[in-house]
């Protein structure tokens, strides 16, 4: 029994309340938004249902062994304590006007024909997402800053109550009717109760702050860079740095989070450019200390030049590169990636031709044949540019990879949607240059779909393509380049009596390898949560 098909009988939990729509929703279809209203004479009143499952188990619960409802009901008391952490900070935080009011909450047992769990309701003020309003709209630097100021008083806050959000993005950041902002969605917040430091890397990657997503220690300054973060994409189009379109891909993302400076958001004033990148610098302790001294900064936009002890960092000049040479280049700055980069035609850094135009003299005498020679040269290297590009670089590939809760069938929709599709590994070197990838974005301990799969009635996993049918060798046969990647026991078929007919490439004590799985296999795995996601292939 699946979320929708509870939410009918959750009408009367709440009295008068009926649900109108769906709103969205999450982790693998565990949670829901819905919009619901409730009659007052010639008006309604508008609010928001969010439905969260937070343990479910197959079967029927009456048929279960004594041992096995006791492990339930004790689990199921345990999640629920942890469920209810998320409404406890908002009842913290109740009379701050910058945060997504609660308004009530309760748990409901349910029983359906397959399947038994629990879910938790909370009733909410419905409100619009600025995710929502940028999709539909170009919001001005005064309307930036109407953001940046009510963000940073949500945060004043937040971190006076020793709460750090860590997942600060538009789409937990919403808009009330008379236009002022509210921060939402603290489901992954954490309390720091005995120490000023979090260890976790949970959060939206594409918004993180880099020592967020190495798993090092971090403090509230994670969220003033993701604040920062989400003006910046305000202020530059709706694009983040380095992004061609308003997706972000993953080498993208590594140049941020490997310290290439910002570029200035293009639409930026100069004084509010300053300001964005300074919460976004790569170094904690060159970011404002506070969320009062950012919200003071925004405050001084408009006003006069904000000050900056050093000069804002050049835009660089984005180039065809390649996209293991410039992760490489970013992460060591490897003179030998460099030259290997030059060789073949392709820049490494956008700075260097910068650098060249500023030390340029005007052409004069021997300065105007030592231009002609300069312009020759930059042809004959961008021939063979070229050259490589055509026959060196014909099978290139891109990867994304997203930390998302998903069934497999939603992974492979939503890549599709990308302009992608789940990865098809054909290789020894491809999988290697995917693992030195997720080695220097730091992933451990997560799960990823790829696109392999097999039928329920076969016993042979394959490759599928665009078209969703099997394609090349099996890849379960014991004698393929493949066979050393499996987990040991697996392929296994079924887990419990669940068939796994969806392939996965997972990190278990620090070793990747090849897994079989369920579709749905949070439902199994709950403890995945936050560490489930999936594997996007962009073919150039």
């Amino acid at each position: 029994m699946s979320i929708d098909s509870r939410i009918r009988s959750y009408e009367s939990v709440f009295q008068d309340w009926k649900v109108k729509e769906y709103l969205g929703g999450g982790s693998g279809g565990q949670t829901g938004v819905y919009r619901i209203v409730r009659p007052h004479g010639s008006w309604e009143e508008v609010g928001a249902l969010k439905v969260i499952t937070i343990v479910e188990a197959k079967g029927k619960f009456q048929e279960q062994s004594e041992s096995f409802q006791h492990d339930y009901l004790r689990h199921r008391e345990q999640l629920r304590a942890k469920a209810e952490q998320e409404v406890q900070l908002m009842y913290r935080l109740r009379d701050c006007a910058q945060v997504v009011n609660y308004q009530d909450y309760t748990f409901i047992n349910w029983q359906g024909e397959n399947n038994f769990g629990c879910d938790m309701l909370i009733r909410m003020e419905y409100l619009t997402s600025l995710e929502t309003i940028l999709m539909r709209q170009t919001v001005h630097e005064a309307g930036i800053l109407r953001v940046g100021r009510d963000m940073t008083e949500a945060l004043i806050r937040c971190h006076q109550e020793g709460i750090i959000h860590r997942d600060i993005k538009p789409a937990n950041i919403f808009m009330t009717p008379n236009g002022n902002y509210k921060l939402g969605d603290f489901g992954i917040a954490r309390i720091l109760d005995d120490t000023q430091f979090a260890y976790t890397s949970i959060g939206t990657r594409a918004y993180a702050a880099p020592e967020q997503t190495r798993q090092e220690t971090y403090d509230h300054r994670v969220d003033i860079y993701s604040l920062g973060l989400t003006l910046y994409e305000m202020s530059n189009l709706g694009k983040l740095p380095y992004a061609e379109s308003g997706y972000v891909r993953h080498d993208e993302v590594l140049r941020r989070l490997t310290g290439d400076p910002l570029p200035a958001p293009s639409q930026a004033s100069p004084a509010l450019a300053n300001v964005i990148l300074k919460a976004c610098s790569f170094l904690p302790e060159d970011r404002y200390p506070d969320a009062r001294a950012f919200q003071r900064a925004l405050e001084m936009v408009g006003q006069k030049e904000i000050p900056r002890k050093d000069n804002p960092p050049e835009q660089k000049t984005e180039g065809t590169e390649d996209p293991y040479a410039t992760a490489l280049a970013m992460a060591g700055k490897s003179e030998a990636m460099k030259e290997k980069a030059a060789a073949s035609g392709k820049e490494v850094s956008g700075n260097n031709q910068a650098e060249q135009q500023k030390k340029a003299k005007p052409a004069s005498g021997k300065g105007r044949l030592g231009v002609l020679y300069a312009l020759l040269a930059i042809a004959l290297i961008g021939l063979g540019g070229a050259v490589a590009l055509l026959f060196g670089n014909q099978d290139s590939q891109n990867y994304a990879y997203h930390i998302e809760d998903c069934t497999w069938e939603e992974a492979a929709q939503r890549a599709q949607n990308m302009g992608g599709k789940l990865v098809t590994i054909d290789s020894k070197k491809e999988m290697k240059a995917i693992l030195k990838e997720l080695d220097d974005l730091g992933y451990q301990d997560i799960v990823f779909f790829v696109g392999g799969k097999r039928a329920l009635d076969e016993t042979d996993y394959f490759w599928i393509n665009e078209f969703q049918e099997p394609e090349g060798e099996p890849l379960n046969g014991r004698d393929d380049w493949m066979a050393d990647l499996w987990s040991e026991g697996e392929p296994s078929l079924e887990y419990k009596g669940n068939q796994e007919p969806c392939l996965t490439l997972e990190c278990k004590e620090g070793k990747w390898g090849m897994n079989d799985v369920s579709n749905e296999l949070l439902v199994q795995a709950a403890r995945l949560t936050g560490s489930m996601g999936y594997i996007v292939e962009f073919e150039e």
